[in-house]
């Protein structure tokens, strides 16, 4: 019995490994599981994994906000935020000038939202907007000298490499290939309430 399986996930040792300290298991494993102790122990196992994914998805949260607020400090010095910083790395890296329609969407913002950010930014003397020379409808946001001497500053940033630091290579590898299965399947739940508006990770 202790080869069945839960959810086509787990065994009753999986759990027992997973969770120690949930005596219960213990009891359920060693008698004869009829099918309403079985079914139990599935809406328990579900409970659980919700508790769990709950605390995963908090951890992830404050981690990120916690590199976030030490990456902010590090950015002081430059004079920008970590929101611009990202507004900057986006436009260096594209293979043409983003529109601010492509800012908004690869910074999941509201367009008004990445609008009053740009302006900001341009007041700043870090950007300009300046017309598609095909397409004069379109308005594309460039970097401007300072805007550039801003991004080639933030690129080199000890605050981010310390923290990274912590783990090995193939830790470090394996985060992100995790981080970015977990960036893709959100990205594709934002796609089918926003009609394909987001971009997955290659």
């Amino acid at each position: 019995m202790h080869s069945a399986r839960i959810n086509n996930r787990y065994s009753y040792d999986d759990l027992i490994r997973l969770y120690p300290d949930k005596t219960g298991y213990n009891r359920i494993v060693n008698i004869e599981v009829g099918y309403v102790e079985e079914r139990k122990l599935v809406l328990m196992v579900e409970a659980l994994e919700s508790e769990y994914d709950l605390k995963l998805w908090a951890l992830l949260f404050r981690a990120a906000y916690a590199i976030r607020r030490a990456r902010e400090r590090e950015l002081q010095s430059i004079g920008i935020n970590w929101v611009q910083s990202s507004v900057l790395h986006h436009i260096k890296i594209g293979t043409e000038p983003p529109t601010p329609a492509d800012l908004a969407r690869a910074l999941f913002r509201k367009a008004h939202t990445m609008s009053e950010l740009i302006k900001r930014m341009e007041a700043q003397g870090l950007v300009k907007r300046a017309r598609d020379l095909k397409r004069r409808n379109v308005i594309r946001v460039q970097l401007t000298d300072k805007g550039e001497k801003a991004y080639l500053q933030s690129r080199h940033s000890r605050v981010i490499h310390e923290i990274l630091s912590s783990l090995d290579n193939e830790r470090r590898n394996l985060l992100f290939k995790d981080l970015r299965e977990l960036f893709n399947k959100s990205v594709d739940l934002l796609n089918k309430s926003y009609s394909g508006e987001y971009m997955p990770m290659t």
